[in-house]
C-alpha cells in the first residue's frame, strides 16, 4: 500500500491516496484545511514514522506543512494532484513531485519548497501533454453524459479555479 524512501535525511511515505486507504482521500487539499483533520494526519506520520507523505490522487495539489511541539522540523503532506489532468488555472500540465538534495533548474518547475533539517528541494514539476490528443482520448472513452464526463471533462479542457498560492501552504494558512 505504500512504499517508504530515504532520500538525504527525510524518511519519505510513498502512496496513492493517504496513509490509511489506498483510494484515501486524507490528504486532499480541502480536507487539509479542517485543524481536527490535520490532527488525524499528525497521528498518521507518527505510525508511519516519516516526515513527509508523497501522494497522489486527489485531483489539486498541495504542499502542506504540519507542525507539533515534539517535531523539530515541520512534516510535510506532498501533493500533486494529478498527473494526468491539469492542477494549477492557466496551466494545462500535470504535475509530478520531486524530492532531491540538489536544486533544479529546468523550465518544468512549477514551484518548489524546502523540506526538513537538511533543507532538501522539493519541487512541483509539470507533465507535458498532448492536449487535443488526451481530450479525444477521454472522449472515446467517456462520452458527453458519462459520469467521468460529468466530473472532468471541462476541468480537463479549463483547467480548476485553482492558484499556485492555493497550494503552497503553511499550517498557519491552511486556517485561514
Amino acid at each position: 500500500m505504500w512504499q517508504r524512501a530515504d532520500v538525504g535525511d527525510l524518511r519519505v511515505g510513498i502512496v496513492h491516496g493517504d496513509a490509511q486507504s489506498l483510494a484515501g482521500w486524507g490528504f486532499a487539499q480541502e480536507h487539509l484545511r479542517e485543524a481536527a483533520h490535520r490532527d488525524a494526519v499528525r497521528g498518521w506520520f507518527a505510525q508511519a514514522a516519516v516526515d513527509v507523505f508523497a501522494c497522489t490522487h486527489t485531483c489539486l495539489p498541495v504542499f502542506q506543512a504540519l507542525r507539533a511541539p515534539t517535531w523539530v522540523a515541520p512534516r510535510w503532506v506532498l501533493n500533486n494532484g494529478a498527473a494526468g489532468m491539469p492542477n494549477i488555472a492557466g496551466d494545462s500540465v500535470g504535475l509530478l513531485t520531486r524530492i532531491s538534495s540538489l536544486p533544479y533548474r529546468g523550465v518544468e518547475r512549477r514551484w518548489g519548497v524546502r523540506v526538513g533539517l537538511s533543507k532538501l528541494h522539493v519541487d512541483a514539476l509539470a507533465i507535458e501533454i498532448d492536449a487535443r490528443a488526451w481530450q479525444a482520448q477521454f472522449l472515446r472513452l467517456w462520452p458527453p453524459g458519462s459520469d467521468a464526463h460529468a466530473s472532468y471533462f471541462n476541468r480537463i479542457v479549463h483547467g480548476p479555479a485553482y492558484r499556485i498560492e492555493d497550494a503552497i501552504r503553511s499550517e498557519q494558512r491552511s486556517e485561514e
